[in-house]
């Protein structure tokens, strides 16, 4: 089989455009309720498509062709059914014919392939390598953050990402410096709360 998988005519219910770099939404158009191959689906199969939609949103439509990792990846309880997805014509073999345009059920398809950098996405059973997937900033940086910090310190992550009003950029950079700090913590708690504690009046006038 195709190493990846693919959301079937992505690019024809997705209008972001690309050059403006990850979508910060997918389209679900409301034709899908009209459907048949949709209406067949269960509540929980319908959650984990729109998962998988969301997934490869950040990855050009396309998804590891892997039930296990995709489970991993989108914080389902349990593994989607890929063939079922696949027979129901939601999703195709990345390089297989295109399938013809007309099913309504395609819509919520995502597209974004902006990312250069690969990262190996290891599934949780194994630790092996399963699905080279382009990361994004944000997973980019809690991988990051983890590294300097320590394994436990996603919380403090969010949190100096939030005092910087979410930009990554930004607390990409207080991260990297804080590398070079001898508690990189304490660096990073104390930026945090020069951020965001309240401005103090200046000559009994606030």
């Amino acid at each position: 089989m195709s190493q990846t998988l693919r959301i079937r005519n992505w690019d024809k219910w997705q209008s972001y455009r690309k050059d403006r770099g990850a979508p910060p939404w997918i389209k679900i158009h409301r034709t899908i309720m009209r459907d048949p191959s949709w209406v067949e689906l269960s509540d929980a199969q319908r959650g984990q498509l729109i998962s998988m939609w969301i997934l490869a949103a950040d990855r050009g439509g396309l998804l590891p062709n892997s039930a296990e990792t995709i489970r991993v990846l989108c914080f389902m309880k349990h593994k989607p059914n890929i063939e079922l997805f696949i027979k129901q014509g939601f999703l195709e073999i990345s390089g297989a014919k295109e399938t013809p345009i007309g099913r309504r059920h395609d819509a919520p398809d995502t597209d974004t392939d902006t990312d250069t950098e690969t990262e190996s996405i290891s599934a949780l059973s194994g630790g092996g390598k399963i699905f080279n997937l382009p990361p994004t900033p944000e997973a980019d940086y809690y991988r990051r953050f983890k590294e300097v910090c320590g394994p436990n310190s996603g919380g403090l992550a969010k949190k100096l990402l939030n005092a910087h009003g979410t930009r990554i950029e930004l607390a990409r950079s207080v991260l990297e410096l804080a590398a070079t700090k001898g508690d990189a913590r304490e660096f990073i708690g104390g930026t945090i709360r020069r951020l965001t504690q309240p401005v103090e009046s200046v000559g009994g006038i606030s």
